[in-house]
């Protein structure tokens, strides 16, 4: 366990992996096992008993290419925290240079187990007769570094996805990579059997066991010219469509006139019947007002004559009531002849 940061951490070998891949890790990101946090509580009473005098530490070896410190070379888990500190600010620091604040550039590991920038730490040292780590400032026996590829693919991987951000947010279309993505080794073949981009590693992959490649540019000339057969029939079918889209677009100006001169006609029938019937009700409303009042007068005619003709018979009546009550014989005759008459 190396203390001297602040900190718990481990100096983990990846089972599996080469030397190249160990690093120190957090003691927050393990799964320790329990053997080894047994073990882990033995060497600490080792060690309270040497201080007392009473039994000496064992000393362990140590590799040759790791640090001077005790390693514990075990299986582990990445605790769950770790996509968390991805997530976060933190995991920015773990992937900048102390020295220059910047994402490492080919980053090594010294002797104490912290990453700087290769140029960084050389500048650093240059010219000093003894060494320290510029982080914890432990002296440091050996000028020696390793590189960190673990880091360093981490970097590249933070790198790209950076740039594809940015590209999106600026709308600009990111440029592809021209390493493996698997391999980290340049892009050489076309797998006609997968479409994908291939590397001399992926080609002899269990992966692509018995598939065809073909080199990038012969790749790259077959379905050029493939896209080329297709391309010619698709322009004759463009111009043929084009043709028909303006026979279209002209029966659609013609059908847009019609419909135009169409309605324009209505209206002025329309305007015509319109007049017409103004002109039919203003001679039907004179007829209808001169032959009412002709009617009227003819009707006033008829009342007085009604009128006179019944003055006349009420008068004829007086007259006759008047002579029946005459007792002259002579005179009641002559005076009845006379309206007999």
């Amino acid at each position: 366990m190396n203390k001297q940061a602040g900190r718990e951490e481990f100096f983990v070998h990846y089972a599996g992996l080469n030397r190249r891949q160990n690093e120190w890790v957090d003691k927050t990101r393990l799964v320790i096992p329990k053997s080894v946090k047994e073990g882990q509580v033995a060497n600490s009473t080792d060690a309270e008993m040497n201080e007392e005098g009473k039994t000496p530490l064992k000393q362990e070896e140590e590799d040759d290419d790791a640090p001077d410190v005790k390693k514990v070379k075990v299986d582990v888990d990445i605790a769950p925290s770790t996509n968390s500190r991805m997530a976060s600010g933190d995991f920015a620091e773990e992937l900048t240079c102390l020295l220059c604040s910047e994402l490492f550039q080919d980053p090594v590991m010294v002797e104490c187990g912290h990453n700087f920038c290769r140029n960084c730490i050389d500048k650093a040292w240059n010219g000093q007769e003894s060494f320290t780590c510029p982080d914890c400032k432990e002296v440091i026996t050996e000028k020696r570094c390793t590189t960190n590829r673990a880091l360093a693919n981490l970097v590249k991987k933070t790198v790209g996805s950076t740039s594809a951000l940015t590209s999106a947010k600026t709308g600009e279309k990111p440029k592809p990579s021209e390493n493996c993505p698997e391999h980290d080794e340049r892009l050489k073949l076309y797998c006609k059997d997968d479409g994908t981009l291939s590397c001399v590693i992926c080609r002899d992959s269990l992966k692509h066991a018995s598939h065809n490649f073909l080199p990038i540019l012969d790749a790259v000339g077959v379905y050029r010219t493939e896209l080329s057969d297709i391309v010619a029939p698709l322009e004759e079918a463009l111009k043929v469509t084009e043709q028909l889209t303006t026979q279209q677009a002209e029966k659609v100006e013609q059908h847009k006139s019609n419909i135009a001169d169409f309605k324009q006609h209505i209206e002025s029938e329309f305007e015509k019947l319109h007049t017409f019937l103004k002109e039919r009700k203003e001679n039907l409303l004179e007829q209808l007002q001169e032959q009412g009042e002709n009617l009227l007068k003819e009707m006033e005619s008829n009342m007085v004559k009604l009128q006179e003709n019944n003055d006349s018979i009420k008068e004829t009546i007086t007259m006759a009531d008047e002579r029946v009550n005459d007792s002259d014989s002579i005179s009641f005759l002559t005076v009845s002849a006379v309206c007999s008459l």
